[in-house]
C-alpha cells in the first residue's frame, strides 16, 4: 500500500476533473499555500473543489493524507467529500481525516484519553434529564431570586428559557466563569453609562436633545471602563459599541432633520422600570437575571459531570479546554495538521471557530496557515445573528494575506431558476457583497448542456387546494416517465410535510421522509408503559389503581382476550368489590375458571414481585417476552408484535414499531442511570416526568415506500442536495418568515451569540437555500385562506411583480377538476393516515444498509451457524432489538471500565494503583452497571478477588505507553468498499519498530490453548482468533496508525485461572488469516446489501459446520 503523498493520486483522472473547472475554480485548487478565502454560491461545483484541491496537495506538498485536516458541517458532506477523493487518491481518502466538528472532538478524545479523564463514562444527556437537573438547581434557589418564579401550576417560569440560554453560552464556547467575568464588566459600564446617559434621555426626545448629543457621546467616550475580559469573536466593547450604534442615530437624525432615528435608539436600547418607573439601560434591567442565569449554568456544568452527562456541545467545550490548557498537544496537532480545510465555514459557531484557530496559530506559519475556508452569507441557515458575516470578515482581519476566491458560476440549474432566485436574495441588506468591496456575487448560470425548464408560482384558496395541487402535479411528472428520485417537496416545517406526505400517498406516490414522531402517542408504546403501571401498581399494593388499570390493559390485543372474557370479569369484579372494598380483579382472576385469566394473574404476581428487586433492564426484557412460546407463562407482546407474520405483512409499520422500541428502550434505560439500582419504578418515573413537562420522546426514523421516491425535505435538512424538480410550499408570511418569541432572559448587545431567524435577511437565506436545490423545475406555491377562514399573507420578499418574467401560467379550469378529484378522494382517505403496504422489502431495510459499518461483533454473529448465523445477525444487529445484557456481560462492561480506570489514573498520577484503588474503581464501575442485588454482591466479590490477583502478580503489566480502549469509529478504515470499525482494549507499541501488539481483555474462564473442550469453546475461541486478525485491519488500515505493524494478538483474561496465574493467550497473526478475514468480510458484506439473511439450518452446529459455512460463503457457493 502507498503511503505517499504524490504516487497516491490517480494523474488521469485528476486532469480530466481539473480542466472542467472554470479560472476562478482552478484559482481555488492551485492556491494549497497560505489563508484562502472562497465564497461559494450555489451549485457552483464547492465539494469537486475541495476534493480536487486535497489531491493537489498530495501531488505538490510534501505531505501524508493524515497530514490533511477537512472538517465539514453534516455527516452526509464528510462522506460526500470522501467518496469524491476516492475516486481521485484511492484508499488514501480515508487516511485524510475527514470530520464533522463532533467526530473531530471524539477523535482527539480517543487519542488524548488521560487527558478528558473527567469525561470517561459519560452519557449522552437527553432533553428529560437537562429538565430535572434545571429543576433541582432552582430549587434550592431563594425566593429571592430572579429565577426562581414560578408559575401558576408550580412550574418554573424561567426554566426552559434557562435550558436554552446555556446551550447558547455552550455553542459559543462562553464557560460559566467567562459569562460571569463578562457580566461582572458590563456592570461596571452600566453604572458608569447610565449617569451621563439616563438624566439626558429621561424625557420625551426633542430637537434640543439631539443638538447636545456630540457633548453627550464625547463625555461617555471620556468614561474609564474596564477592558473586554474574555478574548472573543463575538463579545465586543460594551462603551464602544453604545457610542457607535448612537452616533449612527444621531448622523441619520441630523440627515433626516428630525428626532425619529433616535426614538427608535432610545426603544432598542433603553426601558422604564415597570416598578419604579426609572429609565435604564435594557441590559441593566436583564443583570440580574443574567448573573443568577451564570451561577446556575455554573453549578449544572458540575451536576452533569458529577452524574456522567453530556451533550455535544461539552465536548466542543471539553476539547477547547485540552487545547487551551495542554500546549503540548495543541502543538502536536498543530504539527499533524498542516492543512486545514472547512466547508461550511458561514454555518460555524463560534467555539468550533476557537477550534479552527487555535489549530491554525502555528507560529512557523506567521501569521499565513494553509487553511481554506469556504462559505457562503447568503446560505447560512444556523449561524448567530450577524456572524454569517462575522466569520467571514473575522477571517480576513485574522489572515491579512488571504486571498479571495468567489465562485459565482451556477453549473446546477436553469438561468431562469438562477436568475429568479438572486432577484430574492438581493433584497437582504446584511451581505458580503455590501460590506467588502472586493467580492461581488452576482449568480451566473454556467451549465449550457442543461434542459429548458420552468418556474410555476400559484395561489390557491386554501392550503388543502395547495397540497392536492401538489400531489396530482408530481403524479402526473411519473406518469410522464419522471424519476421519483428526481422530485423534492421542500418545506419550512415538518407539519408541513406530514400534511404533504398524507396526499402523496393518497395518490400512491412512493416517498422518502425521516420523519419525527412522540414514540409516546404510538398505541404499542402506550400499551408497554400502561403494562408497567399496572405491575408497579401491584408491586407497591395500589388497589384502586391497579383495579382502574387491569380491564385496561386485558383489553389489548397481544392478551387475544375475547370482548364477552372480559365483560364477564367484570361483572364478577364488580360483585366482589362491592362486598368488600379491598377486593382485586386480580383476585377474581385467581379464583375463576378461565385458564388463560389465571396465567396472566400469576405472571402479573409474580412479576410485581420481582419488580422490587430486578434491574429495570431485566423487566423491560419480560413486559415485552421472549420470541417464542416457553412452556411456562411469558408475556406475549414480542410474539404478537413482531411475529414473523407481522414483519411480513407490513414490514415498513415492523421497522418503524421497532426502532420506536428501541428509542424507548434506551430513553429509560438512560434516565435509570440515575439511579445506582433502577427498577421498573424508573420506567414509570421517566414516563411521568416526560408527560408532566410536555416532553416529547421524539424516534427519528427514515421512512420510505419506494425503491425510487420522491424526497421530503425541510429547508434546513434540503441543504447540500439537488433535484431536477423541486416544490416550495406553504410560501406563507406566518411559516417562512416566522418571529420568534421574546427571550425572558436576554444575552447583553454586545455579546450577540443569539440564533439567528428574526430579521428579512434570515428569512430571505432559508427561502433561498430552499429554491437553488431546483435544477429545471421550480414550483412555488401558497394559499389565500387559513382553515377557520382567515386571510394567510404571503412571504413578503415574493410581490407578484417578481414573477413577471418567470410565472408559467396554468390552466385555471383544469386544475379546479383535478383538486375537485383529489380532495373527494382525501375525504375518504385521509384519516387515518395509513401508508400503502410495501411489497418491496428493499426499500424498507434500504435505511439501514445506507450507512452500515461492520463491527467484529456483527460479523462473529453473521457467521455464528451454533446461534443462528444471518438470522441472529439479523435481528441483534441489523435490527437491533431491545435485550437487557446478562449480569456476566455487565460483570465484563464493568472489568473492562475498570482497567480504563485504572490507566487513567496511572497517566493522570504518575503511580500504578494500590488494591484497595483498584477494588474502588470497579465498584464505583459495577454500580453503573444494570444487576440485581444479588448479582451485584456476587460480582463485586468475584471483581474483588480477580483485582486481589491481579494487582498481586501482574501488576508490572501496567505501563503508561499502552494505549487503553483505542476507538476506530473516526478512523474510516476501508476493506475495499466496506468500512469497518471497532475498538481495541490494548495496544501495546514499539516505537522504534513501528510494531504495536493488540490485546482483548476478557472475562470468561481462562483458556491456555486455542484447541477447546467442546464445540461451544470451539466456535468461541475460533471467534476470538478472528477478532484478532480483525484488530490488525483496523490498525493498518487506519488513518493514525497505518504506519504500523501487527503481528501478534493477544488474550488477556483478567479473572485467574484456578491456580490463579493471570492466563494471556497469544496468537501469531498470519498472512492467510488476514487474506481470508478480508475474503469473509466481503462476502458477508455483499449478503447484508443483497438483505440475504441465509438459512444455515443444513450447517452442523459445530466449528466444522461454521468453517463450512465461511468456505461456502467465499466461494460463492451460498
Amino acid at each position: 500500500m502507498t503511503t505517499g503523498s504524490a504516487k497516491s493520486v490517480n494523474d488521469a483522472v485528476f486532469l480530466q476533473k481539473y480542466k472542467k473547472l472554470n479560472e476562478q475554480q482552478k484559482l481555488a485548487v492551485d492556491t494549497i499555500e497560505g489563508a484562502v478565502l472562497v465564497i461559494a454560491g450555489p451549485g457552483s461545483g464547492k465539494t469537486e473543489l475541495l476534493s480536487l484541491r486535497v489531491a493537489n496537495i498530495l501531488q505538490k506538498g510534501d505531505v501524508y493524507p493524515s497530514n490533511i485536516l477537512c472538517l465539514t458541517f453534516t455527516d452526509f458532506a464528510a462522506k460526500n467529500m470522501s467518496d469524491r477523493l476516492s475516486a481521485l487518491i484511492g484508499v488514501d481518502a480515508h487516511r485524510v481525516a475527514i470530520h464533522t466538528f463532533h467526530s473531530f472532538a471524539l477523535n482527539i478524545k480517543n487519542r488524548f484519553q488521560e487527558n478528558f479523564y473527567e469525561a470517561q463514562k459519560m452519557n449522552a444527556s437527553d432533553e428529560l434529564i437537562q429538565i430535572e437537573t434545571l429543576s433541582e438547581i432552582l430549587a434550592t434557589l431563594p425566593l429571592s431570586d430572579a429565577l426562581s418564579k414560578k408559575d401558576a401550576t408550580g412550574a418554573y417560569f424561567y426554566l426552559n428559557s434557562i435550558k436554552d440560554r446555556i446551550g447558547k453560552l455552550k455553542k459559543a464556547g462562553i464557560t460559566p466563569l467567562e459569562y460571569q467575568k463578562i457580566l461582572n464588566t458590563n456592570s461596571v459600564c452600566y453604572k458608569e453609562i447610565e449617569k451621563i446617559l439616563i438624566p439626558a434621555f429621561q424625557d420625551r426626545i426633542s430637537k434640543s436633545l439631539r443638538d447636545e448629543l456630540p457633548k453627550i457621546i464625547a463625555q461617555i467616550d471620556a468614561i474609564k471602563t474596564p477592558s473586554v475580559p474574555v478574548d472573543h469573536s463575538s463579545l465586543f466593547d460594551y462603551k464602544e459599541l453604545l457610542m457607535q450604534s448612537l452616533s449612527f442615530a444621531y448622523e441619520k437624525s441630523v440627515e433626516e432633520n428630525g428626532t425619529k432615528s433616535l426614538t427608535v435608539w432610545k426603544d432598542e436600547w433603553l426601558k422604564k422600570d415597570s416598578d419604579t418607573k426609572e429609565l435604564h439601560l435594557k441590559d441593566a434591567h436583564q443583570l440580574e437575571r443574567n448573573i443568577s442565569l451564570a451561577q446556575v449554568y455554573k453549578i449544572y456544568q458540575e451536576k452533569m459531570l458529577l452524574a456522567g452527562y453530556v451533550d455535544f456541545d461539552d465536548m466542543i467545550m471539553d476539547l477547547l479546554r485540552v487545547l487551551h490548557s495542554k500546549k503540548g498537544i495543541l502543538s502536536q496537532l498543530q504539527e499533524q495538521y498542516q492543512y486545514i480545510l472547512v466547508d461550511e465555514f458561514q454555518d460555524t459557531n463560534d467555539a468550533q471557530m476557537r477550534i479552527i484557530n487555535l489549530l491554525a496559530d502555528n507560529s512557523v506559519n506567521e501569521n499565513n496557515p494553509n487553511i481554506m475556508v469556504v462559505g457562503d452569507d447568503d446560505q447560512a441557515v444556523y449561524k448567530f445573528q450577524g456572524a454569517e458575516i462575522n466569520n467571514i470578515l473575522q477571517f480576513k482581519k485574522q489572515y491579512p494575506k488571504a486571498k479571495i476566491i468567489t465562485l459565482s458560476k451556477n453549473y446546477r440549474s436553469t438561468k431562469e431558476i438562477v436568475d429568479f432566485s438572486q432577484i430574492i436574495i438581493s433584497q437582504g441588506d446584511v451581505r458580503l457583497t455590501n460590506q467588502v468591496k472586493e467580492i461581488e456575487k452576482k449568480l451566473e448560470a454556467a451549465n449550457p448542456n442543461i434542459a429548458e425548464g420552468a418556474i410555476v408560482a400559484h395561489t390557491f384558496d386554501t392550503a388543502l387546494h395547495e397540497y392536492a395541487y401538489v400531489a396530482t402535479e408530481i403524479k402526473n411528472k411519473i406518469d410522464s416517465g419522471v424519476n421519483p428520485d428526481d422530485i423534492a417537496v421542500i418545506a419550512r416545517n415538518h407539519y408541513q410535510l406530514e400534511m404533504v406526505s398524507t396526499y402523496l400517498e393518497t395518490e400512491n406516490i412512493p416517498i422518502k421522509y425521516e420523519k419525527q414522531r412522540n414514540i409516546l402517542n404510538e398505541p404499542q408504546i402506550q400499551q408497554l408503559i400502561s403494562l408497567a403501571r399496572l405491575v408497579e401498581s401491584i408491586s407497591s399494593s395500589s388497589t384502586n389503581y391497579q383495579n382502574d388499570l387491569l380491564p385496561i390493559v386485558l383489553s389489548f390485543p397481544f392478551w387475544e382476550i375475547e370482548r364477552q372474557t372480559i365483560w364477564q370479569l367484570s361483572i364478577d369484579a364488580s360483585k366482589t368489590i362491592k362486598s368488600d372494598k379491598n377486593g382485586r380483579w386480580i383476585d377474581v382472576m385467581l379464583a375463576g375458571e378461565n385458564a388463560h385469566l389465571k396465567n396472566i394473574a400469576n405472571w402479573l404476581l409474580t412479576l410485581a414481585g420481582e419488580a422490587q428487586t430486578d434491574p429495570l433492564d431485566s423487566m423491560f426484557d419480560k413486559l415485552i417476552g421472549p420470541e417464542e412460546e416457553m412452556d411456562s407463562f411469558s408475556s406475549p407482546f414480542r410474539r404478537f408484535y413482531f411475529s414473523k407474520e407481522k414483519y411480513e405483512q407490513n414490514p415498513r409499520a415492523y421497522l418503524q414499531f421497532l426502532s420506536s422500541l428501541n428509542t424507548f428502550k434506551n430513553t429509560i434505560s438512560l434516565y435509570g442511570t440515575r439511579t445506582n439500582s433502577p427498577r421498573l419504578a424508573s420506567l414509570v418515573a421517566c414516563v411521568d416526568v416526560y408527560q408532566k413537562n410536555n416532553l416529547a420522546i421524539t424516534d427519528t426514523s427514515p421512512y420510505l415506500s419506494g425503491t425510487n421516491a420522491v424526497s421530503l425535505l425541510t429547508a434546513h435538512k434540503a441543504k447540500g442536495s439537488e433535484f431536477d424538480t423541486v416544490f416550495v410550499v406553504n410560501c406563507q408570511n406566518d411559516v417562512w418568515a416566522k418571529s420568534q418569541g421574546r427571550d425572558m432572559i436576554a444575552f447583553p448587545k454586545n455579546l450577540p451569540i443569539d440564533p439567528s431567524g428574526d430579521t428579512l435577511d434570515d428569512f430571505l437565506r432559508i427561502f433561498f437555500v430552499a429554491l437553488t436545490r431546483a435544477k429545471r423545475h421550480l414550483y412555488v406555491t401558497s394559499y389565500i385562506k387559513e382553515e377557520n377562514g382567515k386571510d394567510s399573507l404571503q412571504i413578503p420578499f415574493l410581490e407578484p411583480s417578481i414573477f413577471a418574467d418567470f410565472d408559467h401560467k396554468i390552466d385555471a379550469a383544469h386544475q379546479k377538476m383535478e383538486l375537485l378529484h383529489t380532495i373527494k378522494t382525501l375525504e375518504k382517505n385521509i384519516l387515518p393516515k395509513v401508508g400503502p403496504i410495501a411489497t418491496d422489502e428493499r426499500p424498507i431495510l434500504q435505511p439501514l444498509l445506507d450507512n452500515y459499518i461492520m463491527s467484529v461483533t456483527h460479523l462473529n454473529n453473521f457467521l455464528d451457524v451454533e446461534k443462528g448465523g444471518p438470522h441472529h445477525f439479523f435481528e441483534q444487529n441489523f435490527l437491533r432489538f431491545p435485550q437487557a445484557k446478562s449480569a456476566h456481560t455487565s460483570y465484563g462492561t464493568a472489568m473492562h471500565e475498570t482497567m480504563q480506570g485504572i490507566y487513567n489514573y496511572i497517566k493522570s498520577t504518575g503511580k500504578k494503583p494500590s488494591l484497595s484503588k483498584a477494588q474502588e474503581i470497579f465498584k464505583e464501575k459495577l454500580v453503573q452497571q444494570a444487576m440485581s442485588e444479588q448479582d451485584f454482591k456476587n460480582y463485586l466479590e468475584e471483581g474483588n478477588s480477580a483485582w486481589k490477583v491481579y494487582i498481586e502478580k501482574v501488576s508490572d503489566r501496567f505501563d503508561p505507553s499502552h494505549w487503553i480502549e483505542t476507538d476506530f469509529r473516526t478512523q474510516s478504515v476501508m476493506i475495499e468498499n466496506v468500512q469497518i470499525t471497532g475498538k481495541i482494549d490494548k495496544i501495546v507499541p514499539n516505537e522504534q519498530d513501528k510494531v504495536l501488539e493488540v490485546y482483548d481483555f476478557k472475562t470468561g474462564k481462562p483458556q491456555k490453548d486455542w484447541n477447546g473442550k467442546n464445540e461451544i469453546k470451539k466456535i468461541q475461541l475460533h471467534n476470538y482468533k478472528r477478532q484478532l486478525v480483525f484488530y490488525k485491519l483496523l490498525v493498518e488500515g487506519s488513518r493514525d496508525f497505518h504506519k504500523y505493524r501487527v503481528n501478534n494478538g493477544y488474550l488477556e483474561f483478567l479473572n485467574p485461572a484456578s491456580d490463579e496465574e493471570m492466563v494471556v493467550l497469544p496468537y501469531v497473526i498470519t498472512s492467510e488469516d488476514v487474506e481470508r478475514l478480508k475474503k469473509l468480510i466481503q462476502a458477508v458484506y455483499n449478503k447484508i446489501q443483497a438483505l440475504d439473511f441465509l438459512d444455515v439450518n443444513k450447517y452442523e452446529p459445530t466449528l466444522e459446520g461454521m468453517l463450512q459455512f465461511e468456505d461456502d460463503l467465499i466461494n460463492g457457493v451460498v
